[in-house]
């Protein structure tokens, strides 16, 4: 059961398992009510200086900077550190922001005289905007050094910079282009400064940078005794990793099984037997893998590269591909330790989730944080999860995901904790159209509801 208690060493409120009997006073079911009774006042803890803590997570978190009165971005390590750290800009401005002041939004204006409009920000933010009155002698257009300096360079210039992974120490996987193979290459960048060769995707930096087309041979078998050759128009970067030849009537079989396998790897089966590989990378991204002996799906600590196919972004994603059938068939199973912690079954003969008690270590694959991920996996239809709002959880790691919202009927981005919530989060917009999102068009044009 997770509750919270006061650390008066770091003066703050701390995450902690409650077994769910004895125990002290020092226990809270939230933070803001631990720190309530507790914690420093907002003032107080607002002009502490951000604290990593020893762990060594990359979860993006905010302090509050009394100095520049505003609220600042650091990486915090995911245990201990104090009250000065939050999941977004926004929950810290609002506990450590100064009250808003006005501030001068120059317009320009045709006539002699100047327009002075005023807009009202958060006074933590105006460290970042200077203004002063504007004449019409002085309302021309930079010059093309002074966009440079405050923009960068033009496209073409940025693609020819090296790769710059900078001096800080997070593990992005990001995509730089090189122009000596012209082709996007993976890097892992550092998380500041840098250089604008810097791409999230693949899809990105070749939209930026990408060489123009040229025509590639796509061979497509025929029965004739002559050969067809098409021609399909692909990015030049891409070529790099496709050979063709003349394929003649006799080469044109179907490869066997084992030119399969050594071509696209092991069948789902052979992969839900994999051990769980981390891989040679530092990140720390959750993910989770099929465990054969226990018969469920448990989270790992991937580092971002390599490591092997028995790795999923969610738990419903694994099961789905590993264990679903056979899980939910498992008798509810406690294990024998000690804990108290509430979870979720799903009982074949009521065909319904049940809660019970799990004592925290062995148990089976049917077992299930909250009910509506129980029913989820188990139970009933995904349109029933997909009409749940969106629940970040008590937790506060800083974890983008993705909810269907019924009003707009879309696939909307939200921020998750990393524990509770419910079933309406999806790691992806894609997996989330899967599930609860529209199918294809209809024969008058218009999309219709999945049912």
């Amino acid at each position: 059961m997770t509750m919270y208690f006061y650390n008066p060493v770091t003066k703050s409120c701390e995450r902690f398992i409650y077994g769910g009997c004895k125990g002290n006073g020092n226990r809270f079911s939230t933070k803001e009510e631990c720190l309530r009774a507790c914690g420093q006042p907002a003032g107080d803890v607002c002009r502490l200086p951000p604290e990593v803590g020893p762990c060594k997570a990359r979860i993006p978190s905010y302090f509050y900077n009394p100095v520049t009165k505003s609220c600042e971005r650091f990486i915090y390590g995911g245990c201990k550190g104090n009250g000065n750290r939050f999941a977004t800009e926004v929950e810290c401005l609002r506990t450590c922001g100064q009250p808003g002041k006005r501030l001068r939004e120059i317009q320009r204006v045709r006539s002699p005289s100047t327009l002075v409009t005023e807009t009202f920000l958060p006074r933590s933010l105006t460290s970042m905007i200077t203004t002063d009155r504007l004449h019409p002698s002085s309302a021309r257009a930079p010059t093309k050094e002074e966009c440079l300096r405050t923009c960068g360079q033009p496209a073409g210039d940025v693609c020819r910079l090296p790769p710059e992974v900078g001096p800080c120490k997070a593990r992005i996987p990001s995509y730089f282009y090189n122009p000596v193979t012209k082709s996007c290459e993976r890097f892992i960048y550092g998380g500041c400064k840098g250089n604008g060769n810097r791409f999230a995707t693949e899809v990105e930096c070749l939209r930026t940078c990408g060489q123009p087309g040229k025509r590639l041979r796509e061979i497509q078998r025929v029965r004739s005794p002559s050969t067809l050759v098409t021609e399909t128009f692909l990015p030049r970067s891409l070529t790099s990793m496709i050979t063709t030849d003349r394929l003649h009537p006799s080469s044109a079989r179907a490869p066997t099984k084992e030119e399969c396998l050594r071509t696209c790897g092991q069948p789902a089966g052979d992969v839900c037997q994999l051990p769980p590989d981390t891989g040679p990378c530092e990140a720390y991204m959750p993910m989770y893998f099929y465990n054969p002996v226990t018969k469920s799906c448990e989270m790992f600590i991937y580092g971002g590269c390599l490591g092997n196919e028995n790795r999923f972004s969610t738990k419903e994603e694994c099961l789905r591909a590993c264990g679903q059938p056979e899980i939910c068939k498992l008798p509810k199973e406690p294990g024998p330790c000690l804990a108290y912690m509430p979870r979720y079954f799903y009982d074949r003969v009521t065909k319904s989730c049940q809660m019970f008690i799990y004592g925290g270590c062995q148990g089976n694959g049917n077992r299930f944080a909250t009910k509506e991920e129980c029913l989820r996996t188990c139970g009933r239809s995904a349109g029933d999860v997909c009409q749940l709002p969106a629940k970040p959880g008590p937790c506060e790691a800083y974890m983008p995901h993705y909810f269907y919202n019924p009003a707009s009927k879309s696939c909307e981005r939200f921020i998750y904790g990393g524990c509770g919530g419910n079933g309406n989060r999806f790691a992806t917009e894609e997996e989330c159209l899967r599930a609860c999102g529209q199918t294809g068009p209809t024969r008058d044009g218009l999309r219709k509801p999945r049912v």
